[in-house]
């Protein structure tokens, strides 16, 4: 692995994982009825099934995670990456907090 993609790996990795927690907490937290989703193109999958959306969140966010490290020799992937891991970490600490406030 060269110098650039060992700088974009682990904030790529934690933006995979963030976002699999993101749908977690959504989850957990419309079937205990203290949030919704609420993302627009989410919201009708999230309806059906939790497991429709699981794939899909998977589905569009492994190809640009993938994306983002096949270009990593740019230093846009790197800020980007650190943007994206960054917002979803912002997002996740107040879906975690919701729950303190409101439990």
């Amino acid at each position: 692995m060269d110098e650039s993609r060992a700088r974009v790996a682990p904030y790529l990795l934690l933006v995979w994982i963030c976002a699999i927690a993101d749908w977690a907490l959504t989850v957990d937290g419309m079937s205990m009825g203290i949030n919704g989703e609420a993302n627009p193109l989410m919201r009708p999958i999230m309806s059906m099934d939790p497991l429709y959306s699981l794939l899909f969140k998977l589905a569009t966010i492994t190809p640009c995670v993938l994306l983002l490290y096949m270009l990593s020799k740019y230093k846009v992937s790197y800020y980007g990456s650190r943007v994206l891991a960054g917002v979803y970490i912002v997002l996740i600490t107040g879906t975690a907090a919701a729950r303190v406030f409101v439990l």
